[in-house]
């Protein structure tokens, strides 16, 4: 049997793009992952990564004050 492969974000590892980066974490906590797509709806708008959860929290931000759409991408931005 082939494996067919979806474009669709899997729910359990999404998260959605308004969720605060404290709710990745706890998401990535359960989940045992590192990484979470982060979407609108059905649209995938990028993903997060603990490095980029961690790289928030030593920046002194609180993570319950920090919408995920702002952590999409930045671990490009940064160079790390």
């Amino acid at each position: 049997m082939n494996a067919v492969l979806s474009r669709e974000p899997v729910k359990a590892l999404c998260v959605e793009w308004n969720q605060t980066a404290a709710m990745a974490e706890a998401r990535m906590r359960a989940g045992g992952c590192d990484m979470l797509q982060v979407v609108d709806g059905r649209r995938l708008l990028g993903h997060i990564t603990r490095a980029d959860i961690d790289r928030c929290r030593r920046h002194g931000n609180w993570l319950d004050a920090v919408l995920v759409v702002d952590l999409v991408g930045e671990g490009a931005r940064s160079g790390s």
